[in-house]
């Protein structure tokens, strides 16, 4: 993981609360409009999460 990405997140920790907040708004917002596959978006989305993790881990 690229350390000024780590350092960004360890210095506020609220920041990953913040990006799955709006990951959720966007989420709902293309679903409405139908932009994407609601399945992939979720995949997509899902994948962002599991990034955040790794990242909130460090």
């Amino acid at each position: 993981m690229n350390v000024a990405v780590r350092n960004m997140f360890n210095s506020d920790p609220s920041v990953v609360r913040r990006i799955n907040l709006n990951i959720t708004k966007a989420r709902k917002g293309l679903k409405e409009l139908g932009i994407l596959d609601p399945e992939c978006l979720d995949s997509i989305l899902n994948h962002i999460r599991v990034l955040l993790a790794e990242v909130e881990k460090h």
